[in-house]
């Protein structure tokens, strides 16, 4: 059984320029949430120009 989808994601919280808005060419799956405080969630897919391996998952937040 392959226990590599059970470990938790590791957290980016400084990423380099492969992240950043102007490297991103392709965006999608969005999904957005928001708390009774009115927290916003949002998350998005993103990596090269279409889907594939090197895609990675996005998230912000926004109170």
């Amino acid at each position: 059984m392959d226990t590599d989808s059970l470990k938790p994601p590791k957290i980016n919280c400084s990423p380099d320029i492969k992240y950043q808005t102007a490297s991103r060419q392709f965006q999608g799956i969005p999904g957005i949430a928001i708390t009774p405080g009115n927290r916003l969630f949002a998350t998005w897919y993103s990596g090269e120009v279409n889907e594939g391996p090197d895609n990675f998952a996005l998230f912000g937040t926004k109170q």
